[in-house]
C-alpha cells in the first residue's frame, strides 16, 4: 500500500477498497434480508443501511482521484472520455435491471405493478431519489435505485466542477457544498417531529446527500497534493485516529437504530457520519498489511467487491427467488419449521449465494464485455 506521495500517485488499484466495497454491499444485503428474530443481532442488521454511505464516500474519493489524474488535454476531450466510461459502467446493467424489475412487478400483479409503473418514469430518468424523498412509502420495486440516482447526478456535475472550472477550485467547491448541505439539512429538519416523511426527505434526496460524496472528494484532494498528503497521511496513520473514527461511526449507527429520529438527531447523524467514514476510507487506502487490514484483500472478499455494483442492483431479485423456493418447500418461517437459526441462516446464505452467482454471470458475460470498451476512452 502507498507509504509515500509518489507511491500513492503511482497506485492505480487500491487493493483494500474492494474488500471495503464487499463489506458495504454485504451490510446492505443483510439490511434487505427478512427481519432477524434475535434481538441482540437486530441492531446490526438495521444499521446495514449505512453501507450506502460508505459507497458514497468511496465514489467521491475514487472519481475525484481519477479526475485529478487526468492527463493534460482539452476539457471537452476529458469530459467526453469520463462520461463514456461512466455510461459503459453504469447504464447497461441499470436499464437491464429496470426491465427485470418490470417483469417481476408485472408477474407479482396486485399492487406491485401499478406502483412500479408509476415509479418507472422517475426510475428511467434517474429521478428516483427525488420521487422517494417526496413519497417514501410505499416502497416500489427497484426503489433502492435512489442511491444510483444520487450518484448519477454527482457524475454529471462534479467533473464539470473539477475539469471545466480548474482542479485548484475543486476542494473549495467541495467544502462549500458540505457547509451548504449541512445548513440546508438543518433548515429542513430542525423543529420537525419524528416521521417517515422527515426521514425519507433527509435520507433520499440528492440535495441532502451530496455532502457524503463531497467528503470523499475532499479526501482525494488531501491525498493528491504532496504537502497535504504528508500532513493527512501522518495523521491518519496514528492508531487513535482510526479507533476514534470507528467508535464514533458505531455510536452514530447505534443511535440510528435505537434513537428517536427527530430533526436534530437526524441532522447530527447525517452530518457527522460521512466525515467519520472519510477518515476510515483514508486509513483503508493508506493502511499496509501490518495494520491489520490484510483481511480486506482476502480473494473471495475482493471478488465480491468487484461485482458489488451488480450485487447492489440485482440482489432483491435473487432474494425473491429464494423466498419463493423456501415457501414452496415450507422453510420460509411461516409455520413451516424454517424460523430457527438453521432455517434463517440457511436462507440468508442461499440469498447471498444466489445473488453472487447471478452477478458473477452478469459480470462475466454482460458487464465484462462492455467494460472492456472503457479502454478506448482513456
Amino acid at each position: 500500500m502507498p507509504s509515500t506521495h509518489a507511491d500513492f500517485r503511482a497506485t492505480r488499484v487500491f487493493a483494500n477498497l474492494d474488500g471495503l466495497r464487499a463489506m458495504s454491499v454485504l451490510a446492505v444485503l443483510l439490511y434487505h434480508f427478512e427481519p432477524l428474530p434475535w434481538g441482540w443481532l437486530r441492531p446490526v442488521q438495521q444499521a446495514g443501511f449505512f453501507g450506502v454511505d460508505v459507497f458514497f464516500v468511496l465514489s467521491g474519493f475514487l472519481i475525484t482521484t481519477l479526475l485529478l489524474r487526468e492527463p493534460p488535454r482539452p476539457v471537452a476531450v476529458a469530459l467526453k472520455a469520463f462520461y463514456a466510461r461512466r455510461t459503459l459502467r453504469i447504464l447497461p446493467l441499470f436499464y437491464a435491471a429496470c426491465g427485470l424489475y418490470a417483469a417481476a412487478a408485472w408477474l407479482r400483479g396486485a399492487e406491485a405493478w401499478p406502483l412500479y409503473r408509476d415509479f418507472l418514469p422517475a426510475l428511467l430518468l434517474h429521478w428516483s431519489d427525488v420521487h422517494l424523498a417526496a413519497a417514501p412509502e410505499p416502497f416500489p420495486y427497484f426503489g433502492h435505485s435512489w442511491s444510483l440516482a444520487v450518484e448519477e447526478k454527482f457524475y454529471l456535475l462534479w467533473p464539470l466542477a473539477v475539469l471545466a472550472r480548474g482542479r485548484a477550485l475543486g476542494a473549495a467547491i467541495a467544502v462549500t457544498a458540505v457547509v451548504a448541505v449541512t445548513i440546508w439539512r438543518a433548515a429542513l429538519a430542525l423543529g420537525e417531529p419524528a416521521s417517515m416523511a422527515l426521514e425519507g426527505r433527509l435520507w433520499y434526496g440528492f440535495d441532502v446527500r451530496l455532502d457524503s460524496l463531497m467528503w470523499g472528494c475532499l479526501l482525494a484532494y488531501a491525498l493528491h497534493r504532496p504537502g497535504s498528503f504528508a500532513r493527512v497521511s501522518g495523521w491518519l496513520r496514528r492508531p487513535w485516529v482510526g479507533a476514534a473514527a470507528l467508535v464514533g461511526f458505531v455510536g452514530l449507527a447505534l443511535d440510528a437504530v435505537l434513537g428517536e429520529n427527530h430533526g436534530l438527531r437526524l441532522c447530527v447523524r447525517y452530518s457527522l457520519t460521512p466525515g467519520l467514514l472519510a477518515v476510515l476510507v483514508g486509513i483503508v487506502v493508506l493502511g499496509p498489511a501490518a495494520s491489520g487490514l490484510a483481511w480486506l484483500r482476502w480473494r473471495p472478499l475482493v471478488y465480491v467487491g468487484r461485482i458489488s455494483y451488480g450485487l447492489y442492483v440485482l440482489h432483491p431479485l435473487a432474494f425473491a427467488a429464494v423466498r419463493i423456493v423456501a415457501r414452496r418447500f415450507g422453510v420460509d418461517g411461516d409455520g413451516g419449521g424454517g424460523d430457527g437459526v438453521l432455517g434463517i441462516g440457511g436462507r440468508f446464505v442461499a440469498c447471498v449465494g444466489l445473488s453472487v452467482l447471478v452477478c458473477a454471470a452478469s459480470f462475466r458475460w454482460f458487464e465484462g464485455p462492455l467494460l472492456r470498451w472503457k479502454q478506448r476512452f482513456r
